[in-house]
């Protein structure tokens, strides 16, 4: 009979090298199949290296023992975690404890997480990675905190608009949400003196499903400012947000994008309310970068104290906002495929004023050119002092997907809202896949000028308003107009002189805008019955003007005004 014993104890007999064999009795590394047990001992074992995956089938940390998860390595447990009181597990930041089997873990262990760098007035979005009932409050996590500087989000405040919701350093963090604390008061008051923040969260690390309430309130489904709900990573280990996206019990509860706090602008009196429109001083909407399968986008040009780029991964411990699609039950709880093909633009607005907005379009596997969950996101708010967007019917999106496969005809709508009249510039920021060989250019159908975007960017004055038939992101340079358009086009005639317009079309008219070169509309007549030849008396300055006709058949033609006195 031959009896083999899966267990493996440390000794620490040569250093503390979790991976050096001749630490553990009986000799070898443990694998996924061995239950490890760490005693006290003269060298207290660490996982440690570069990206170094260590496995248990369970793990017990005895009287005495201690084990430390260094930084960017990880430990993958099949079964539970047993610490004992006297014991010791730190998990240092930016480390993972994975485990497999939906089994509750014993005992108390230390997740370390670091912040990106900020000032006094800057919030981190947390979850918190261990269970409710270790009793983990948010004075803990950060204890100089000012006490009315913790808050909750409230989803729906009676069914309309959600809130902010005030919280104490007493209340115990709840892994099924997420909260917002600010930097101790004890940092710099100034934004140009940042420095990290180290929370340890202390307490029975989470395991298994955590259901999380997905609310929403009353307002219509196109109306987004009731359904966003505010969770965290409830695991002490970063989360696969296209898996937790993707899980078919999320999929017909929550979007497909989701948003992470970047901190990057300081609060300002400028900025807008998100709720009553009394509060003095608010923090910027567009510092919320966006992720879903095809990618992510940035807040700011130059990646800063809010970190790059979402990655597609979801930090442990690290919050942010999921918006309910609004169509299940509210309060509904759910729990946390790849793509192998895809070709994407990141594109940026920037204004003289340091306004930024960055937008991605891609073509990906399973994507549409209709709006796709998995594809296409909307931005969190478009409360900005610009905002960019490509545009399909009814949505605007910070991230549209498009079909495969790619077809160098295809155009892609811009638009964009402005509170400043500003000179503005459009830019790629980088791009990949076939865009590493692919023209990409602009077309100002307000000024009939088609830009290539990869020698430069295209820059133009703008006054205030929302834009959503100015721009074209097109891959040709060819300006023909389908032969409908050119028909039509061919056939419309307009004119200022001694302060009289004349427009004259072989296609009925339904509405005449008139802009100056800034963009701004200037005057607009709806033609109360629809008709091929309109005249007005018209005011002008001297200058040029651009003329739209809105025509019956639903095509807009435009028409350069030269008005001089």
């Amino acid at each position: 009979m031959t009896i083999t014993s899966y267990s493996k104890t440390w000794n620490g007999t040569v250093n503390t090298d979790w991976n050096n064999g001749l630490n553990w009795s009986p000799i070898g590394v443990p694998t996924i199949a061995d239950c490890v047990v760490i005693p006290n001992a003269a060298n207290d074992p660490e996982i440690q290296g570069s990206n170094y995956s260590a496995y248990a089938k369970s793990l017990a940390i005895l009287a005495g023992g201690e084990l430390e998860l260094s930084s960017n390595n990880s430990i993958t447990v099949n079964d539970a975690i047993n610490v004992n009181a006297t014991g010791s597990f730190e998990i240092d930041n930016n480390a993972s404890l994975v485990q497999i089997n939906n089994v509750p873990n014993i005992g108390r262990v230390n997740i370390e997480r670091i912040t990106q760098p900020m000032y006094r007035f800057d919030y981190t979005y947390w979850g918190s990675p261990v269970t409710a009932a270790s009793n983990f409050t948010l004075g803990m996590l950060s204890p100089l905190t000012l006490s009315d500087k913790y808050f909750s989000w409230t989803p729906s405040v009676s069914n309309s608009f959600g809130s902010w919701f005030f919280e104490s350093a007493a209340t115990v963090m709840n892994p099924i949400k997420g909260y917002i604390v600010r930097a101790p008061q004890t940092f710099s008051f100034t934004p140009d003196v940042k420095v990290p923040y180290t929370a340890n969260f202390i307490g029975t690390p989470n395991n298994g499903d955590i259901l999380c309430p997905i609310y929403f309130g009353g307002l219509p489904l196109a109306n987004n400012n009731d359904k966003y709900n505010l969770l965290g990573n409830p695991y002490a280990s970063a989360v696969d947000a296209e898996l937790f996206l993707s899980d078919p019990a999320n999929i017909p509860i929550i979007d497909g994008t989701i948003y992470f706090w970047t901190h990057n602008s300081p609060p300002s009196a400028a900025n807008i309310d998100p709720f009553y429109g009394d509060f003095i001083i608010n923090y910027a909407a567009n510092d919320y970068a966006s992720w879903n399968r095809l990618g992510g986008t940035g807040t700011t040009a130059a990646a800063g104290s809010g970190g790059a780029v979402p990655s597609g991964f979801i930090a442990s411990g690290q919050g942010f906002f999921t918006k309910s699609t609004g169509t299940a039950t509210s309060g509904d709880s759910r729990t946390n495929q790849e793509v192998n093909e895809k070709h994407r633009l990141w594109l940026n607005l920037i204004n003289n004023g340091g306004s930024f907005n960055q937008i991605l379009v891609g073509y990906a596997e399973g994507a549409s050119n209709s709006y796709d969950r998995d594809f296409d996101g909307v931005r969190f708010t478009d409360n900005n002092t610009i905002t960019f967007y490509s545009t399909i019917p009814d949505k605007n999106l910070v991230i549209q997907g498009r079909a495969l496969p790619f077809s160098n005809q295809d155009q892609v709508r811009l638009g964009y809202k402005s509170t400043v009249n500003d000179t503005f510039s459009i830019r790629i920021d980088h791009f990949d896949g076939l865009f590493e060989n692919q023209n990409v250019y602009v077309e100002d159908r307000m000024l009939n000028i088609i830009h290539d975007l990869k020698q430069s960017p295209y820059t133009f004055a703008s006054g205030i308003g929302s834009f959503d038939d100015r721009f074209v992101l097109r891959y040709t340079s060819n300006a023909l107009l389908n032969q409908n358009e050119l028909d039509v086009s061919a056939t419309l005639f307009s004119s200022i002189n001694n302060e009289k317009l004349v427009v004259i079309s072989s296609e009925l008219m339904t509405q005449l805008d008139i802009f100056d070169i800034s963009g701004k509309l200037v005057k607009q007549f709806e033609l109360s019955e629809t008709q091929k030849r309109f005249e007005s008396h018209i005011s002008l300055a001297e200058g040029i003007y651009i003329l739209k006709a809105k025509l019956k058949n639903g095509i807009v033609v435009s028409r350069k005004l030269v008005n001089k006195k």
